[in-house]
């Protein structure tokens, strides 16, 4: 097999970009039949695993630690938040800033989508290794750390 680099013309076919294009798309409206139904989008879903695993956070920790920019946190939790899943408290400390904390309802929304998800992951994933699985991950992350701006603003 020839890489896109060493033919004349590319290989779409054997392109990275373009298959994390078709996986992102495809797996992105598989997650939206399996969120969609209680109103989450994939985007909300990573901000819920965060507040599961540490309620009562800043809106900027969460943007931080969900890879996203704060004005689509800020709209993500509003989503949220029209479907009772969490509230914004005014951060005691700091006026400006709020802290996001899951409702009731957001907690038990936990019990219902987590075994949604694990077992759209297994379908997903089935037929394929551990190994693969592990190898396919840490070459994503590499991928995702290369694409880091330097210090100096460049970048690849």
């Amino acid at each position: 097999m020839t890489s896109p680099s060493t033919n004349k013309r590319y290989a779409l076919d054997q392109a990275l970009g373009f298959w994390l294009h078709l996986v992102h798309h495809r797996s992105r409206a598989a997650a939206d039949r399996v969120l969609g139904e209680h109103g989450v989008t994939p985007e909300q879903w990573a901000l819920l695993v965060r507040l599961w695993a540490e309620d009562d956070v800043s809106q900027v920790d969460l943007a931080g630690s969900t890879f996203r920019d704060k004005p689509s946190v800020t709209r993500m939790i509003d989503g949220l938040e029209a479907h009772g899943y969490v509230v914004r408290a005014r951060n005691s400390s700091d006026r400006r800033s709020h802290r996001i904390v899951l409702t009731r309802k957001g907690r038990e929304l936990e019990g219902v989508l987590v075994p949604k998800v694990r077992a759209f992951v297994e379908r997903w994933t089935r037929g394929i290794s551990k190994h693969d699985l592990d190898v396919t991950l840490r070459t994503l992350r590499a991928l995702y750390a290369s694409l880091e701006p330097h210090a100096d603003g460049t970048g690849i």
